[in-house]
């Protein structure tokens, strides 16, 4: 293979360079590092981890980023330009906001790396590159990752695992919808050789909803029992509809599923087009989820049009009524790119309306004007349920649900490292 002397960092970024003790390995330098011929030199840093790095030593530096991180790769890149190093950005922000984007850095990737880094990679090799690369969403069946830049890294035994990309709901809200028009998958075949090779024990299904497809979830779940591995995923409500799937979710080892709640009320959950939640019990739900011995990672939105500062209490109540394993609660947050971010400039409620570029922006602070409470009302009900969910008395309370109990340190550990996170990025700037 011909040689070449091109130097690259690829570089996972955190919320303010912060260091996280809840970060997983980011499977899209796995991707790209399986499509890089070996005659580039590549090293790999986690922001999350504390990585130290030097720009300066690379000739280019790869960041994908999130509306969150956007501002920290801004800044790296202009460091580093000023260096006479080239950048790069992936990621759903560069998706959404290619033309920002491109301000900022030397080349934009829009979509999946899949189809853009290899001809990306073509060009270098032939001494030049274009300013945009633009994904055309290709099946994903085949994607392989490369693992190996993690091995020296210390993530946490729980491991990432993608089954599909994209969502069959719409949520006026999510990042996901808008990025992806329709539900890609791979074989449950490919999934299970996946973990097979990898030797995987602990897995995290990251999956916007890993109930699309029925038939195949089933043959995934069927094919994966005989490994002897525990698992997580994000799944959609309605799986508590599915006795049948229930027990087999259960008997293939998982032992948590994340479920958006949004909201208890269900003028809400219309707005916000969650479809899928509106008019069920969550009582039943929840109790038939239990009674498989399976715990709920319970996530919620919260100032959207009909909540007002009773709302809060509302999830509180709930919340302790249930003792979920694991809680988020999110101010609503307007992502470029999706409708609620569009309908809330035309109605001129948005804050800071390029909050990820403004530097008084801190983590935890609301970028929209909601409609029956003020923005610091907003801001302090969210951090009260984060705070009062992960305070040590709660986690007591929450041990004594049974499903909890089953692997208790493990829910020990989840919920003191949430409780320390919570406290640090609150306030932090992007």
């Amino acid at each position: 293979m011909m040689e070449n002397n091109i130097k690259m960092l690829f570089l996972q970024l955190s919320i303010g360079g912060v260091p996280r003790s809840d970060a997983m390995e980011p499977l899209a330098f796995g991707i790209l590092k399986a499509l890089t011929p070996d005659n580039f030199h590549v090293d790999f840093k986690d922001e999350n981890l504390g990585d130290s790095y030097n720009v300066e030593d690379y000739d280019w530096i790869i960041m994908t980023a999130s509306s969150f991180t956007a501002k920290r790769a801004y800044d790296i890149s202009k460091y580093a330009r000023k260096c006479g190093v080239k950048t790069a950005l992936g990621g759903f922000h560069s998706s959404s906001l290619p033309g920002e984007a491109s301000e900022y850095v030397d080349v934009v990737f829009v979509g999946d790396a899949e189809d853009t880094w290899p001809e990306f990679i073509i060009d270098l090799e032939d001494g030049a590159y274009k300013r945009n690369y633009i994904s055309q969403f290709i099946s994903f069946e085949n994607t392989v990752y490369d693992t190996s830049i993690f091995e020296d890294k210390k993530y946490p035994i729980l491991k990432a695992v993608q089954v599909s990309r994209g969502c069959k709901y719409n949520c006026e809200f999510c990042s996901v919808s808008s990025m992806y028009k329709k539900v890609r998958y791979r074989s449950s075949a490919q999934i299970i050789e996946e973990i097979k090779n990898r030797k995987l024990k602990l897995i995290f299904f990251a999956d916007d909803n890993l109930l699309h497809n029925r038939e195949d979830l089933i043959a995934l779940l069927t094919g994966i029992e005989a490994l002897n591995i525990k698992w997580a995923a994000q799944i959609s409500i309605d799986v508590a509809d599915d006795e049948e799937l229930l027990k087999l979710i259960k008997k293939s080892g998982c032992i948590l599923l994340l479920i958006g709640f949004e909201s208890l009320r269900d003028k809400n959950l219309k707005l916000m087009k969650k479809s899928v939640n509106i008019k069920r019990s969550y009582d039943e739900k929840i109790a038939k989820i239990y009674e498989h011995g399976i715990a709920i990672y319970a996530t919620f939105v919260l100032g959207y049009d009909y909540d007002d500062i009773d709302s809060f209490e509302e999830i509180k109540e709930f919340c302790n009524k249930h003792k979920f394993y694991l809680a988020n609660f999110n101010p609503l947050m307007a992502m470029p790119g999706t409708p609620l971010y569009n309908r809330l400039k035309n109605e001129n409620r948005l804050t800071m309306e390029k909050w990820w570029l403004n530097p008084n922006y801190k983590y935890g602070m609301s970028m929209i004007v909601p409609k029956n409470m003020t923005e610091t009302e907003l801001e302090k009900g969210a951090y009260m349920l984060r705070s009062e969910f992960y305070s040590y008395k709660s986690i007591i309370q929450r041990l004594a649900n049974n499903v909890n109990r089953i692997h208790p340190l493990v829910f020990l550990m989840t919920n003191l490292v949430s409780r320390r996170e919570i406290h640090k990025k609150q306030g932090v700037n992007l």
